[in-house]
């Protein structure tokens, strides 16, 4: 009975051995490896992340050469920050007014309100989410527009121009109630039959947001889309009745538009939190609609550019770009300050330096030289070359003096002066508004007092014997003016070009008082 008991005991001891060596065998469960910048990116040298430093470097040191403006670059590979550049005087806090870049997260804000129950799909018609507002030129077409169809461009409303400028969106600007402005317009083709890029489209689906969840769409992101990821500076404009401008308007610094995309990189899950629904990211970056071959992409999703070689985009005016490179796990941000003939230009470094440099997927040898050549181009960029020329003669002449000008458009100019020192003026406008210019080439920066104004960097120098040529910009936006002022006794002439857009303008002035 003794020997039973204690072979009983003996084989369960065994039992015990064996299943703990079983549990101690078995493999743990799987670990996600996912890096998740919420705090922050981490960094390290692109070769740890199968990139090649030296292609990098290369485009740095093409954009510095060829003088484009482009302000600031972002590359994220394995979840990793391998590269980051920004032109002086830029920083990576610079928020970035991203323009149309805004639809891809009004899209974003679309799919959260799906699936938290507020939208019960895309196949809702439009105009019943506006129930106050009666549409002008309604009929069955009209009745028929879907919030897929807002999300795919082919709503069918008459939206002339193309990309980058139509008359509808000046019109929709001077309007005093967007969204009616939006739904009045006549029907030009049948819903869903042709990509018509429509930027009041895109901001009927941030009044979407606001008349379903009761929040604006700012409010909306803050607490399910910015919070979540970590981003806590950011600007968003709205319209004149309190809507957040859905089709343009956000600001975002370089970074947290990299978390954006790596967030659909990873089908909208962000830390073991879905943020995105995972089909909504997958039915928004695939094509729903041939773009027709409108120089940016062949395809359109849910207001994300499909390329055909396997990448993703979301485009704004300017050059500002948020690339996404699934089968490279790979992540591009420009920002940039571009004018319209250059627009493509992000895209080109990003397919002939970026794409070339990830095409390791295992980590490559140490590079010290193509690091060492990466950081010289980086601090090409950041550290711009300073020469103070002599003044001529000229400048001693008009400093102080004040001119009075024409009547013009582009910056409502009423009065201005210029006084000179070493390597700084300062032009005076309007007698009040006081800007620092560098003359040593690199710019300087005026704060502006008052809400949502954004600081203007500006820089001069003499170009030709009675010529005075000013670069004028607010930090963070696309747009900037060269600014000619040409002296002749006590006259002035003004040449005014708006870069991005190539608009111009001409007037003169003459010393105050002749």
């Amino acid at each position: 009975m003794v020997y039973t008991r204690n072979l009983k005991l003996s084989i369960l001891v065994s039992m015990l051995i064996l299943l703990a060596l079983l549990i101690h065998a078995a493999p743990a469960p799987a670990q996600d490896s996912t890096r998740w910048p919420t705090a922050g990116w981490m960094t390290s040298t692109p070769e740890e992340q199968g990139v090649d430093s030296v292609r990098l470097a290369k485009m740095l040191a093409y954009v510095n050469d060829e003088d484009y403006n482009v302000q600031g670059v972002v590359v994220i590979r394995h979840g990793v920050m391998v590269a980051e550049a920004y032109r002086a005087p830029y920083t990576a806090e610079t928020r970035h007014h991203i323009f149309s870049c805004t639809k891809s997260f009004s899209s974003a804000l679309i799919g959260i309100a799906v699936a938290q129950g507020y939208i019960d799909g895309v196949d809702h018609p439009v105009v019943d989410f506006f129930p106050d507002l009666i549409p002008a030129n309604l009929d069955e077409n009209k009745e028929s527009v879907t919030l897929g169809h807002l999300l795919t461009m082919s709503s069918g409303f008459e939206w002339r121009g193309g990309i980058l400028e139509n008359p509808e969106l000046d019109d929709l600007w001077r309007s005093s109630d967007w969204v009616q402005y939006v739904l009045d317009r006549p029907m030009s083709d049948t819903p869903g039959e042709r990509f018509v890029y429509n930027s009041g489209g895109s901001h009927l689906l941030s009044a979407i947001v606001q008349t379903t969840t009761g929040q604006t769409a700012e409010q909306f992101a803050a607490a399910n889309l910015f919070v979540p990821l970590g981003i806590t500076d950011w600007m968003w404009r709205s319209d004149p009745n309190g809507i957040s401008t859905g089709g343009w308007g956000l600001h975002l610094a370089p970074r947290d538009l990299a978390k954006f995309g790596y967030l659909y990189l990873h089908g909208g899950l962000w830390d073991g939190q879905q943020i995105i629904p995972a089909q909504w990211v997958a039915d928004s970056t695939r094509q729903q609609i041939k773009a027709g071959g409108q120089w940016l992409a062949e395809g359109y999703g849910y207001q994300w550019w499909i390329d055909a070689e396997g990448y993703f985009m979301a485009l704004g005016y300017g050059g500002q770009y948020i690339i996404v490179a699934p089968e490279r796990d790979l992540v591009a941000v420009f920002v940039s300050g571009l004018p319209t003939r250059q627009f493509s230009i992000p895209e080109t470094l990003f397919a002939s330096f970026i794409l070339p440099a990830t095409e390791s997927t295992e980590p490559l040898p140490a590079n010290p030289e193509g690091n060492a050549a990466l950081q010289t181009a980086i601090d090409a960029l950041a550290n711009p070359t300073a020469s103070v020329p002599e003044l001529p003669e000229i400048a001693r002449q008009i400093s102080g003096q004040t001119y009075t000008l024409e009547a013009n458009r582009m910056m409502n100019l009423h009065s201005l002066s210029l006084i000179f020192a070493d390597d700084s003026a300062q032009m005076v406008i309007d007698g009040a508004l006081t800007l620092a210019v560098g003359l040593d080439g690199r710019y300087r920066v005026t704060p502006i007092d008052g809400p949502g104004e954004l600081p203007v960097m500006a820089r001069g120098a003499w170009t030709r014997d009675t010529t005075f040529t000013l670069e004028v910009a607010q930090i963070g936006e696309a747009e900037n003016l060269t600014i000619r002022l040409t002296f002749e006794d006590r006259a002035l002439r003004v040449s005014m070009t708006e870069n991005s857009s190539g608009n111009m303008e001409r007037f003169e002035g003459k010393i105050a008082g002749a």
